[in-house]
């Protein structure tokens, strides 16, 4: 057997594997380190943080210290581990088989036999297979950069020596945790870390790189989402136990969506200590470069303390990290014996490692004689920033004239820069080079243009795209500019790039007026110009889709992302991703931009961008632009701009998921649909063929959430990209508003109903009432209780709030309390606030944190002093019965209470009068009210199922109630930006909705065992059918008083109503299970599936005269009818509507698809029409507007599949 390097994929170098990865081999036999007295002496800090963080604490002490003595063999090693350690391996190939013999470099068993103790399988031949396909699926699910920005510039060979070798000293110390590397920018930390990289893959014997991750402004890698799966990638192709690991807990849990997690539960969730072995026989370190180019201060500070209590976990793990000062690494916890500190201003001043670099890159034969003389001037302007010598090598060596070039630099001024600046020079430097290169005003025009957009781009761009667009017809000039500019703006990766300080520098005004750059105008430029790309370029079909019936995904011959890089250009991407933004960012200039964003808006452009945007799998920042738009034309007074902005808007809100998945469906679905609404006239115009589904209109609910217990509480987050439900299940449930989807795992705490939950003003913190008697803050970032309950209340906790700056909570309880906490010490703040005389079930803040205000079951509405813990006034009165919910106005002057009296009631805080009359409309108990943030509305939410919006002016309901929860609405509340209300309901729902659209003769026949609700006569007399609570249906012969048959069982509630059809054939019946079903005399059986679309009980049931149809009549409200013709045809496996000979059903996710194995799209469907379409056998329903109403189909004009191009002509 020959060697074989382990850890190298199936034909690759070495060399390319390092190039991709770093780490191309397997660690190596070597001692495992101690844990030092530093380390134990500090073990009770660590565990105290690792306690607060919800990690469990690393156990240190010396009767767990490793033993420095190596366990065995590399190979012997192997062996343990099987014999150890045997886990569970769903989906995946058994673990066993990955670890044998995983440390070892060269081995070769001959004559031997291997016994298997644990009585596994071991497969040694498939070893490295294993690994490839638990490494494949990480890479699936983790996401990681695969093509992050490779930094090429390293040290020249004599600088930085002290300071590489004393980082590579400090790597091997077995103390030694996390090193931070920093200076001001231009100190070359970038090279640094290239060096230093270089030197540690060098050190195979001690160490193994695992990453080196270069961090870049507007480049993937500046993404705090991607950086630890990233990392984690990495250590899974050092460590073969932890990928396959890791590989089984996304096979275990398929909801785990790395990319989508909070930092700090990424951090808990993929680099959980259990998924690695604690000891491995050599040190593993990763190399963080530019960290103050990636995420915000508390990041950087999650990051670094979660970092240094890995290290302090695995006493083999090392992280370097380099970044600007800001960053403040030592101010983490544990910082100051974890992190050691290489002050590159201070402990390693660079003069002479600028004299080598300015010596090395200025040394040539015809000028050193001139330019040597110079050197210890240009080491005093360079002020120990690498940036100034490097520019100025390339300035004095790329022109004809190098000694002019160098006469210029030596004979700069100063005085035109601020004294104690740190850039002071390289501005002067800068200011000499420019004025040098770009001597004309045609010049300087040219130089701006170019740096407009340089400057302004929200990503990285190729020459190409820049040229584009600058909207230039001479690419020729960009080329000629960023020649002159190479000392100033560099190529990397196909990119351009420059160093900020030079942007900071041309958009001061430090930068003269030939030269200067400011930015809201560079913004303008690029929009027009992408403006000019998106109406030149964009077009229906752009990227030639044969079909509408497959999804985005399965597109062949060729792919789909083949078919983007072909038909949509670079330039266009980027116009289609960002013109937005540079609309946003572009300043009050609206009457220049005008009429180009206008024309773009009114045009087929809108509907084509939208396409794109479709294609590039980018939704969300779709619905982040057109919000822009919305605010950018409002501020403007633009409301037709507006207006399509925000109906855009609706549009894709409604239809995200297919568009995310199937582009046509743009077209096929969505426009299709709301082409009935009359929206878009381009719409009108040009789109000549869609179904057409009589009364359609777009829902006002945009989401339904499914929380799977009962709802009690919800509220917003501050950004509106979040909802926090309580439930009954004890738990506390973050939502993403997005996708529905619940963002990481439920806070867990309390041990009764959660009641009621609210948002921190940051939007950082949850804080929980229950009936638990407690209190509980929530941090939202890591999903774990901040400190210890808060406890006081002697009963049920109805209602919290936060007050505006977010220091205190107050709460409401049924000890007929209400109390104020303060959330940094978790304490009680003053005496409880007595004065209700029942249950206190709810509180709020006013806006300016002075009072509170509070609802009870005693009927009163009662304003309290914050300061002083008095009540301010009389009690507001009028209300008969409990008051369940009360909220301020958003300027402080009235509060709102809803009541079990059925009525809304608004109040001056000034006078403590009620304003107006009740608001009316209701028809159970009011449980929840929340005023809209603009003042102008209120929202409340009933038992009688319904939300309802008011109008605080006239006391006017707004529009129709907000139907579609099937039991009480218990909370609701208003998104930041007012156009969304959200609501919880017993219906175990949580919905978003948009505030814009919103019956004796001998014995009695004996045989039920529970109520018998309804009964009814055959036709011919000599029956009758019964229908009862026992949720049976029984036939009885009038004749003998004997039940004729089995009972007829299939419904799962109390049956309500029975009747046969006028044949005698048939009986149909109702339910509480809400549901119809028709039943066969003669066989007893049930006929086809039941009618479903009533959401409360079926308590009526009749046939029409000539038997084709049932009419049903429900608890909520409701008529329905039914053809029966459907049912008795076989052929049918679906009621669903569908296109001649397409029978059709609806997943899980709204499609509409045919039934054949390879199912074809046919239509998505809004979740409002999706019950109605679900069964065309109910032809009628009154109201029409009812829940799961019937819905009446023309598919006359509709085309699908290679058909669908056929839908929109550009040609009038």
């Amino acid at each position: 057997m020959g060697k074989k390097r382990f850890g190298l994929g199936k034909g690759k170098t070495p060399g390319k594997e390092r190039k991709e990865t770093e780490a191309e081999q397997q660690p190596q036999a070597g001692d495992t380190e101690t844990v030092g007295s530093r380390e134990i002496s500090i073990f009770k800090s660590i565990e105290r943080f690792m306690s607060r963080s919800g990690r469990n604490s690393p156990t240190i002490s010396p009767s767990t210290v490793p033993s420095e003595k190596n366990l065995s063999t590399p190979a012997e090693q192997g062996v343990e581990r099987i014999v150890r350690e045997q886990p569970s391996t769903k989906g995946l190939a058994t673990q066993s088989s990955q670890q044998i013999f995983s440390n070892a470099s060269d081995f070769e068993i001959r004559n031997a036999e291997v016994n298997n103790i644990g009585g596994d399988q071991i497969n040694i031949v498939n070893n490295y297979a294993i690994g490839e396909v638990a490494l494949t699926k990480l890479k699936g699910e983790l996401q990681p950069v695969l093509n992050p920005v490779q930094k090429t510039d390293e040290c020249l060979e004599g600088t930085r020596v002290q300071l590489l070798k004393d980082l590579c000293n400090w790597v091997v110390k077995p103390e030694s945790k996390l090193a931070w590397v920093f200076g001001i920018a231009g100190t070359g930390k970038s090279a640094i870390a290239v060096s230093l990289a270089q030197r540690f893959r060098a050190m195979n014997d001690d160490l193994k790189l695992a990453l080196t991750f270069h961090c870049v402004k507007g480049q993937e890698t500046s993404k705090v989402s991607s950086l630890v799966p990233t990392i984690c990638y990495h250590l899974a192709k050092v460590f073969p136990e932890y990928r396959v690991k890791l590989a089984q807990k996304f096979e275990v849990d398929a909801s785990l969506n790395s990319i989508g997690l909070p930092l700090q539960q990424q951090i808990e969730t993929l680099l959980d200590r259990t998924l690695f072995y604690s000891q491995s026989t050599l040190k593993v370190v990763i190399i963080i470069d530019g960290l103050d180019e990636w995420g915000s201060s508390n990041e950087w500070k999650i990051l670094s303390e979660s970092l240094i209590a890995l290290c302090f976990q695995f006493n083999w793990f090392r992280v370097v990290i380099t970044s600007r000062p800001q960053t403040e690494v030592d101010k983490a916890i544990n910082a100051s014996v974890a992190v050691e500190t290489f002050d590159l201003m201070k402990r390693y001043h660079a003069d002479e490692d600028i004299h080598l670099v300015l010596t090395e890159g200025l040394k040539k034969p015809a000028t050193w004689s001139i330019v040597g003389s110079h050197i210890e001037k240009l080491v005093e302007k360079a002020n120990g920033l690498f940036i100034w010598a490097k520019t100025v090598q390339t300035f004095i060596t790329g022109g004809m004239d190098e000694i002019g070039r160098l006469q210029l630099i030596l004979g700069l001024p100063g005085e035109d820069v601020e004294e104690g600046n740190p850039y002071k020079e390289l501005y002067i430097l800068y200011a000499g080079i420019l004025q040098e290169s770009f001597q004309s005003p045609k010049d300087q025009s040219h130089f701006r243009n170019v740096m407009a957009v340089l400057f302004a781009v929200m990503e990285p761009v190729s020459p190409t795209v820049l040229s584009k667009l600058m909207g230039s017809n001479s690419p020729w000039v960009v080329e000629k500019i960023l020649h002159v500019m190479k000392a100033l703006v560099y190529e990397r990766d196909g990119k351009l790039y420059y160093h900020l300080s030079f942007k900071e520098f041309v958009t001061s005004s430090l930068a003269s007026d030939g030269f200067s750059c400011q930015l809201p105008i560079c913004h303008q430029f690029v929009l027009n110009n992408c403006m000019s790309i998106l109406k030149k370029e964009l077009k229906f079909n752009i990227c030639d889709l044969e079909s509408s019936d497959v999804k985005n995904a399965s597109v062949k011959n060729p792919p789909l992302q083949d078919r983007i890089q072909e038909k949509v250009g670079a330039h266009l991407q980027y116009s289609c991703m960002h013109w937005a933004t540079h609309l946003d960012r572009a300043g009050n200039r609206a009457d220049e931009i005008l009429d180009s964003v206008g024309d773009f808006m009114n045009g087929k452009w809108l509907i084509f961008w939208l396409e794109c945007m479709s294609l590039l799998g980018r939704m969300y920042n779709l619905k982040e632009n057109l919000s822009s738009i919305a605010l950018w034309a409002k501020s403007i007074e633009d409301t037709k701009i507006e207006d399509l902005a925000v109906k855009a808007a609706r549009l894709m809100n409604a239809f995200t998921l297919p568009l995310n998945e199937s582009t046509p469906h743009l077209y096929v679905s969505a426009l299709s649909m709301v082409s009935q609404l009359n929206w878009f006239d381009i719409v009108r115009k040009h789109l000549k063929k869609g179904v057409q589904i009589e009364n359609f209109d777009l829902s006002s609910q945009l989401l339904t959430i499914n929380a799977k217990s009962e709802v009690t509480s919800v509220a917003c987050s501050p950004n509106g990209r979040n909802v926090v439900s309580g439930s009954s299940d004890q738990t506390v449930r973050i939502w993403d508003t997005e996708t529905g989807k619940q963002v990481g795992e439920p806070l867990q705490g309390h041990t009764d109903y959660v009641l009621s939950v609210a948002y921190s003003p940051d939007g950082k913190h949850v804080v929980s009432g229950s009936s638990d008697q407690t209190v509980r803050i929530w941090d939202t970032e890591t999903g774990k209780q901040v400190g210890e309950p808060l406890q006081g209340h002697t009963d049920y906790v109805w209602s919290v709030a936060y007050s505006p700056d977010g220091k205190h909570v107050v709460s409401g309880s049924s000890d007929q309390t209400v109390r104020i906490w303060d959330t940094e010490t978790g304490k009680q703040v003053g005496e409880p606030l007595q004065g209700h005389t029942h249950y206190v079930r709810s509180v709020a803040y006013s806006p300016d944190g002075k009072h509170v205000v509070s609802g009870s079951d005693d009927q009163t509405v009662r304003i309290w002093d914050t300061e002083t813990g008095k009540q301010v006034g009389e009690p507001l009165q009028g209300h008969t019965h409990y008051v369940w919910s009360v909220a301020y106005s958003p300027d402080g002057k009235h509060v709102v209470s809803g009541s079990s009296d059925q009525t809304v009631r608004i109040w001056d805080t000034e006078t403590g009068k009620q304003v107006g009359e009740p608001l009316q409309g209701h028809t159970h108990y009011v449980w929840s009210v929340a005023y809209s943030p603009d003042g102008k509305h209120v929202v409340s939410g009933s038992s009688d199922q319904t939300v309802r919006i008011w109008d605080t002016e006239t006391g006017k309901q707004v529009g129709e109630p907000l139907q579609g929860h099937t039991d009480s609405v218990w909370s609701v509340a208003y998104s930041p930006d007012g156009k969304h209300v959200v609501s919880g309901s017993s219906d175990q729902t949580v919905r978003i909705w948009d505030t814009e659209t919103g019956k004796q003769v001998g014995e009695p026949l004996q045989g039920h065992t529970d109520y018998v609700r309804s009964v009814a006569y055959s036709p011919d007399g000599r029956h009758v059918v019964s229908g009862s609570s026992d949720q049976t249906v029984r036939i009885w012969d009038t004749e003998t008083g004997k039940q004729v048959g089995e009972p007829l069982q299939g419904h799962t509630d109390y049956v309500w109503s029975v009747a046969y059809s006028p044949d005698g054939k048939h009986v149909v019946s109702g339910s509480s299970d809400q549901t119809v079903r028709i039943w066969d005399i003669e066989t007893g059986k049930q006929v086809g599936e039941p009618l479903q679309g009533h959401t409360g009980y079926v308590q009526s049931v009749a046939y029409s005269p000539d038997g084709k149809h049932v009419v049903s009549g429900s608890s909520e409200r409701t008529v329905g009818m039914w053809n029966t013709q459907v049912l008795h045809d076989q052929a049918f496996t679906s009621y669903a509507h569908s296109p001649p000979n397409e029978p059709c059903n609806i997943d899980s996710q709204g499609w509409l698809h045919t039934l054949q194995s390879d199912s074809k799209l046919i239509l998505w469907l809004p979740p409002n029409v999706r019950g109605g379409f679900a069964d065309s056998r109910q032809v009628l329903t009154i109201p029409s507007n009812a829940n799961d109403f019937a819905v009446k189909v023309d598919w006359s004009n509709f085309v699908y599949g290679e058909n669908w191009i056929q839908m929109w002509k550009d040609k009038d």
